[in-house]
């Protein structure tokens, strides 16, 4: 079965927390890919140093910067809201190895929305696998990137956004 086509541009809003504030930045893959993968046979290491030259390259910009940003590029303002805080969500999950619990099979968030499985497939967005959700007020099943788990709403009966099928 394949995931619905997904109509998000092809770059993903990370957010860091900096001693002069939140930042955000801007990360293309493709970006990622001309510059810092094509190292052919390197090492982990040469990887790794790759990859924090290329974030250390990556422009920080204030929350008002990165909306006029991603405005000028032709997103709505619910379209720019939920990248942030899908950043937000990325980064507060990635403390302390809280991803890892946010998504095991069992963790109900705080909709009451819980993680069923995690399925090999991928959707439209960079480096995002599909989990299976069940709604514990409605009982709906449905497929959401693992960066939704923490705020989904149910589809069916919460007015959240359409979800993956399973």
């Amino acid at each position: 079965m394949n995931a619905p086509k997904s109509t998000q541009p092809g770059f993903v809003v990370l957010s860091f927390e900096r001693p002069e504030g939140e930042r955000f930045a801007i990360f293309r893959p493709d970006d990622w890919f001309r510059t810092a993968a094509p190292l052919g046979r390197a090492t982990i290491g040469d990887r790794a140093t790759a990859m924090e030259q290329f974030v250390r390259s990556l422009e920080l910009l204030t929350e008002d910067t990165l909306r006029a940003r991603l405005q000028e590029i032709g997103l709505a303002s619910d379209a720019v809201t939920g990248h942030i805080t899908k950043a937000r969500s990325m980064r507060q999950m990635n403390v302390g190895g809280s991803w890892e619990v946010v998504t095991a099979v069992g963790y109900r968030n705080d909709e009451g929305q819980e993680v069923v499985a995690k399925t090999s497939r991928t959707g439209g967005e960079p480096e995002q696998h599909i989990f299976v959700m069940r709604c514990s007020v409605c009982e709906n099943t449905y497929g959401t990137y693992g960066s939704e788990i923490p705020h989904r709403c149910c589809p069916y009966c919460q007015d959240g956004p359409p979800g993956f099928a399973v």
